[in-house]
């Protein structure tokens, strides 16, 4: 029924962090031992890899998307970022 449905569909989506006793939890699998991670947080790695990789081999091409970018809003986000990222570049 209704209920069953509902809850498969909060199992897909929720908890975002695992929950439960993390003595066998393995990465990208949903189900460790003694807890529960939702299914699409627990992908999250997986599926952004193939979501880019589709964007950018058959719908867009990486100059595309850069083309499209403001480069005053990008310095704007990043810039404040840049010397913690060159720091730990350095070391």
């Amino acid at each position: 029924g209704w209920i069953t449905n509902y809850m498969a569909v909060q199992m897909i989506f929720y908890p975002v962090k695992f929950r439960g006793i993390p003595l066998i939890v393995r990465e990208e699998v949903p189900l460790g031992l003694l807890g529960w991670q939702g299914i699409v947080p627990c992908k999250t790695r997986k599926m952004s890899i193939a979501m880019v990789n589709m964007v950018t081999t058959q719908l867009l091409t990486v100059s595309e998307v850069f083309a499209k970018l403001s480069p005053k809003k990008c310095a704007q986000l990043l810039g404040p970022k840049v010397p913690a990222v060159v720091q730990d570049v350095i070391q």
